[in-house]
């Protein structure tokens, strides 16, 4: 019985003794991978000081506008109520809706809506199409609210709100006559749709009055936004797009220094000792780890210097950024176990980073037309297959919506299956082109 305990516990202690060699091996290496990393120019420039520069002039760049126009997809909440038994409405809906539009209509408000419908446009290459995509609604909730904010993932730009007393406000030709328009006002569709709706709103009040023979009153467009973008400008919004940028810049450094590695031959005589291919992964995804945490602080740091106005938890938008470096580093893998000279690697690496900065939605919004329209309750686009892309919406959410990351389990899920992925790819390639022995 102790002889059997005696065995027990050397083999506790050979286990012990075991994760504390590999896990001492692997942080040797770290270090020895982080100590090359910031001896290297390559990284200081493409990983720090061309990120860097690169914000602060977007900082001057976009420090003050918005603008360019969208797909105009919205909904409409009509909440009109026809004014039975008011001693003009009967005469005038009826001939309004003979003279202006075809077809009956119940109220005023039904008239907007097929006057908005009807609107298309006149010049360019959309000319003749429509204008508007108009959904109805019953009413404006919650769910609506996060569709307007998703837009990449509903298309919906924003919601017009018809009140009750439309159709009694047009009739007392005293009175003005309001609407509601609602949605993200960092979205350059928004604003772009807003003005489209405000512009239609006063032809067709001027000529609803105009018919009734009074032209007193005005019409109103009141905006309301689903977040309060007053201060904010187009580098706040781009900021979490451009840290990732940064972040992807370090392709390149992990593929040189895969690559030379070798060309130096130091992994030959690495093999000769202890060292498995799993410690040499271990080592430079540690170090990666390392500095990319060092790169996350150094970028939002700069970000906030340069007047970033972020309100979310930078936590939280912090730790999304850090595991980015997960995926960012299995692409360098890919690179540095396919490509064989480090100059080429640091050039094809570059070649690809780039524009996967803008894929992901790096600089401003980029398109992302759909391929599976119900993907687990969601749309999935050509582009969703990048994890960066994932981890630029969830920090834009958390930042400027501050939306905590409890309500992103969609895009959190994605860019962690995703990221697993690409690290299983990404290890297996350079495992196979770069670290088998000789021997074998």
């Amino acid at each position: 019985m102790i002889e059997l305990d005696n065995k027990s516990t050397n083999k506790l202690l050979n286990f012990g003794k075991g994760i504390y060699y590999n896990s001492r091996l692997v942080y040797q290496l770290s270090l020895k991978f982080v100590r090359e990393s910031f001896r290297t120019r390559v990284f200081i420039i493409f990983a720090l000081l061309f990120p860097a520069a690169f914000m602060f002039i977007y900082s001057f760049a976009f420090g003050s506008s918005f603008a360019t126009p969208g797909t105009m997809n919205i909904y409409v909440v009509n909440d009109d109520i026809a004014p039975i038994g008011h001693p003009m409405y009967e005469n005038v809906i009826g001939n309004y809706s003979n003279f202006v539009l075809e077809g009956n209509y119940s109220n005023f408000g039904e008239a907007l809506v097929k006057f908005l419908s009807n609107a298309s446009f006149s010049k360019g290459e959309t000319a003749g199409d429509a204008m508007f995509h108009i959904t109805l609604i019953d009413e404006y909730n919650e769910t609506i609210e996060d569709r307007l904010s998703r837009l990449d993932q509903y298309g919906m730009i924003l919601v017009l709100s018809i009140p009750d007393n439309f159709s009694t406000s047009i009739l007392n030709l005293t009175s003005s006559v309001m609407i509601n328009v609602k949605g993200d006002p960092s979205l350059t569709s928004f604003l772009y749709a807003t003005g489209l709706v405000n512009g239609l709103f006063d032809a067709y009040f001027s000529i609803v009055r105009q018919f009734i023979g009074d032209t007193s009153g005005k019409s109103e467009t009141i905006v309301d936004a689903t977040i309060d973008v007053e201060d904010w400008t187009w580098f706040d919004f781009s900021v979490p797009g451009l840290i990732i940028f940064a972040m992807l810049m370090t392709v390149a450094a992990v593929a040189t220094q895969i690559t030379e590695e070798v060309e130096f031959r130091t992994i030959e005589r690495l093999q000769l000792t202890a060292m498995r291919p799993g410690h040499f992964i271990g080592g430079l995804l540690g170090s990666q780890l390392f500095i990319g945490l060092f790169q996350v602080t150094a970028m939002f740091g700069f970000a906030l210097l340069v007047g970033f106005k972020g309100e979310g938890s930078f936590i939280q938008a912090g730790l999304i950024c850090w595991l980015s470096i997960l995926p960012i580093t299995a692409i360098g893998f890919m690179v540095g176990g396919l490509v064989k000279k480090s100059q080429m690697a640091s050039a094809v690496a570059t070649l690809i980073a780039v524009p996967l900065s803008f894929l992901t939605g790096a600089f401003f919004p980029l398109d992302n037309p759909t391929i599976i329209e119900n993907f687990f309750g969601h749309k999935f686009g050509l582009f969703d297959f990048l994890p960066m892309r994932h981890s630029v919406t969830m920090m834009q959410r958390i930042l400027i919506y501050q939306e905590p990351l409890s309500n992103l389990t969609y895009e959190l899920t994605m860019f962690l299956c995703l990221s697993a992925i690409y690290l299983l790819i990404g290890l297996a390639i350079v495992t196979l082109f770069k670290l088998r022995s000789k021997k074998e």
